[in-house]
């Protein structure tokens, strides 16, 4: 039988209490609760107000500038958790394993905007 296995070596979290597998996990094991009023868009016209947003996002801390600008919030969000993820691994992607890497993504809400 030709069994494939997978490996995670490495996880990235951007979430509502916090940035990374540390301090994700810090705040998990405080209880932190990541629900607060919205503040990233006008809820005025809508039933609920609160939301687990990740509203101190600095993608740039992560990723660096370059190339920013023209990709969407979803997009950035996504990046970081990939990078945070490899970074935890401490994998570099190069051209010899580029074919050989994946990073499985989960998120709650797309591009909406």
């Amino acid at each position: 039988m030709n069994e494939k296995r997978v490996v995670i070596t490495g996880i990235g979290v951007v979430s509502p209490v916090g940035t990374g597998r540390k301090a994700f996990w810090e705040a998990l094991k405080k209880g932190a609760s990541g629900i607060k009023p919205v503040t990233l868009f006008d809820v005025s016209k809508t039933d609920s107000k609160l939301a687990g947003e990740i509203s101190d996002f600095d993608p740039e801390l992560i990723l660096g500038a370059k190339g920013l600008r023209n990709l969407d919030r979803l997009t950035k969000l996504a990046l970081c958790a990939a990078k945070l993820a490899l970074d935890d691994a401490g994998y570099a992607v190069t051209d010899e394993n580029a074919h050989r890497t994946g990073v499985v993504f989960g998120t709650t809400g797309g591009s909406i905007a």
